[in-house]
């Protein structure tokens, strides 16, 4: 029995989003400190600071914010999500930040440390999890043995083996597995939003993440 060459491609395809989404919804907009409804659908929102959380441990992006958005929506429905349709207003400014690619805040992180070779910890949480992230040095040129980025677990809480079954993902690769992706996609989906910041967070009084896309508009003050 000869099989379509067509079907093969959109069953491959389905494939790679399904193994491509890195940041696991939870269990429904509400579950999020913002939401937004738009009849059956609703965005969810939850700041993350400069958090990248990963299975093997975060990233810290010093250069930026992070924002995990999440589209929901009835069963088997789809919906066409893109980081186009989202920018961020800070302390009520005119003009919001529009979200950056993975590349960008990838490179920032592997590079940052290079010119600026200071430690920095920062304690912070997600998903009702304490976590304390210590970045290193990232390795310059091959086989400089300098560490990446990593998470420290608080005192007395159990480390989060490595898994050996595996490769171990890159920074660039856990960026942008970690990043919303975009399409026409199956709900519910998950991911990050990055958007260039290097001011000082406590210097932050508000912050509004602006939707404004096939689903309808919406302001979803984080903060």
């Amino acid at each position: 029995m000869e099989t379509n060459p067509g079907v093969i491609a959109a069953l491959l395809l389905g494939t790679s989003i399904a193994t491509a989404q890195h940041i696991e919804p939870k269990a429904s907009a509400a579950a999020y400190p913002v939401n937004a409804k738009f009849g059956d659908f609703a965005i969810g929102a939850e700041f993350l600071v400069h958090t990248i959380p990963g299975e093997l441990g975060g990233l810290f992006a010093g250069d930026f914010l992070t924002i995990e958005a999440a589209f929901f929506g009835p069963k088997e429905s789809r919906a066409q999500i893109a980081t186009g349709h989202f920018s961020l207003r800070i302390n009520g400014s005119k003009i919001p930040l529009t979200p950056q690619p993975a590349s960008s805040v990838a490179a920032s992180i592997k590079y940052s440390d290079w010119e600026n070779p200071h430690t920095l910890t920062v304690d912070g949480a997600y998903n009702d999890k304490r976590v304390i992230y210590t970045p290193r040095q990232e390795p310059r040129f091959p086989g400089d043995n300098r560490g990446g980025s990593t998470v420290e677990q608080p005192p007395g809480q159990p480390q989060t083996p490595e898994r050996s079954n595996g490769p171990k993902l890159t920074i660039d690769e856990k960026v942008d597995k970690a990043a919303l992706l975009e399409g026409n996609l199956e709900l519910p989906r998950a991911g990050l939003l990055y958007f260039l910041y290097k001011g000082k967070t406590k210097s932050i009084k508000s912050l509004e993440l602006l939707y404004d896309g096939p689903l309808g508009k919406a302001t979803l003050k984080l903060i």
